[in-house]
């Protein structure tokens, strides 16, 4: 006959491997989590920077960035760059080529997460009275603009 006492150490033996898995499971869940949300953090930062880059060096240049990455939701307006970059919101527009966003006079949402390169162009003097205009486009790619001799 087996021991009773046997039996209920197995028992609880097994309970404590179970919550410790339990907890192991946990901290990965929220690792992965964690690492997403600053990959996600630093996509738009490096989104930013590829506007600023354009602004910054408004010649007709395209300027484009890596793969970044976007979740449901992320809205980007041209106010936003506005007041970054003391260029009016009026004198910047958005185009894309990708299902997945949504534009609407000034700003552009995304409705899925996405993976996509982002371009930006900026010329001094663009045909709708700004000292400098800007097209932000999300997966599709600008043509360079010369600049007039």
């Amino acid at each position: 006959m087996i021991d009773n006492k046997a039996q209920s150490g197995a028992v609880f033996r097994l309970l404590i491997e179970a919550i410790i898995g339990l907890a192991i499971l946990l901290m990965i869940v929220t690792s992965l989590m964690y690492f997403n949300s600053l990959k996600v953090e630093t996509s738009k930062a490096q989104f930013a920077e590829t506007v600023k880059i354009a602004i910054q060096t408004p010649t007709g240049q395209v300027i484009s960035s890596d793969e970044l990455d976007f979740v449901k939701g992320t809205t980007f307006s041209a106010s936003q760059f506005q007041g970054s970059f003391s260029v009016p919101a009026e004198c910047f527009s958005f185009v894309s080529n990708l299902t997945v966003v949504t534009i609407s006079e000034q700003t552009i949402t995304f409705n899925q997460n996405a993976n996509a390169k982002t371009y930006a162009r900026c010329v001094l003097n663009d045909s709708y009275g700004c000292d400098i205009g800007c097209v932000i486009s999300i997966g599709k790619k600008l043509e360079e603009i010369p600049m007039p001799s």
